[in-house]
């Protein structure tokens, strides 16, 4: 009995042997073709004109922050306006050389007709340029305007 149970060990510890040494064979293949993980803020001020029936300036500020691969970018961003709007939104896009361009969808808002409203991010690393765009907007008395605002901030994109 002695020997047919030391002959099962030795037969489970060659196969848990042969399954380490799989893992670690496949293992650098997997982890070399993984894209390196990246994380971007954008934050900053911009203004612009919103239309009619306001025609007013506005100042907006905007703070963004996404993760992932360098064309697959996912996050959340927040902007405040000086009209006393706050909105939150999703956030998907890329970094291509020294820009950031993000993209997503109003989702909560202290001005219920913008919640649906797209919203735009460009922001430039090497000069701290940035645009805001929003619109076409959902509802409310600007609905289906665009708004484009321009300003500077800080555009820091990190690669760990």
């Amino acid at each position: 009995m002695r020997i047919s149970n030391a002959v099962k060990m030795l037969g489970m510890g060659l196969l848990l042997v042969s399954l380490v040494a799989l893992v670690v064979v496949l293992m650098p293949v997997s982890l070399a073709s993984a894209e390196p993980m990246i994380t971007a803020h954008v934050a900053g001020q911009a203004t612009g004109v919103l239309p009619a029936p306001c025609n007013c300036n506005v100042t907006v500020t905007i703070a963004a922050n996404v993760r992932g691969s360098a064309d697959s970018l996912e996050g959340l961003g927040t902007n405040h306006a000086s009209t006393g709007a706050t909105n939150h939104f999703t956030l998907s896009g890329s970094t291509t050389g020294s820009l950031v361009t993000l993209s997503g969808i109003i989702v909560k808002s202290t001005f219920p007709p913008m919640v649906g409203s797209p919203v735009t991010i460009t922001g430039n690393v090497e000069t701290g340029a940035l645009t805001f765009t929003l619109g076409p907007i959902a509802g409310g008395p600007f609905e289906g305007q665009t708004v484009v605002f321009a300003g500077s901030g800080t555009v820091v994109v990190t690669d760990k």
